[in-house]
């Protein structure tokens, strides 16, 4: 089954509960997707990968806003980082990161389903130095640190003029 392509979704059923106002499915216009908006505040989405009605699969245009990280780069950052076991190790190697961002305990869920959550203490992205990709370096409440490589954003610019 894995290796089958799912035909997509011509149902149409995603849509036409993307434009009820009082069902939790929005379309995304800038990827296509569709998305179930849930929280108290309805800031939270999921995207929705296959329609629920016909099993088929829903479009995206995400790849298309994101570059394809370059395997030479890949290996670059994994040699880099091999052996590091803190936030200064990093910074030895990579010296500062382009931004840091520290944990916001008001994107935590009070529901209690997501107790489990690992949660970081403080992020370091590093983008400036790669053509292909973003490292993000995510450092533990225990001081260790884990890393997260993806493509850089090339979509249109999110930030208000």
């Amino acid at each position: 089954m894995a290796d089958e392509i799912v035909p997509e979704c011509v149902c149409e059923q995603p849509e036409k509960w993307a434009r009820d106002p009082h069902f939790p499915v929005e379309r995304d216009d800038q990827t296509g997707e569709y998305q179930i908006v849930h929280g108290t505040d309805h800031r939270w989405r999921s995207m929705m990968r296959f329609c629920p009605w016909c099993g088929g699969r829903l479009p995206s245009q995400r790849d298309g806003l994101f570059t394809k990280p370059n395997e030479g780069e890949i290996a670059e950052v994994r040699s880099v980082l091999a052996n590091v076991k803190s936030a200064e190790d990093v910074f030895q190697r990579l010296g500062p990161p382009d931004e840091i961002h520290e944990w916001d305990d008001s994107l935590e869920m009070s529901s209690g389903r997501h107790d489990k959550v690992l949660k970081w203490t403080r992020l370091f992205r590093y983008e400036k130095r790669w053509a292909t990709l973003q490292l993000n370096v995510l450092e533990m409440p225990d001081g260790s640190i884990t890393y997260l490589i993806a493509g850089k954003y090339t979509g249109p610019d999110t930030e208000a003029s």
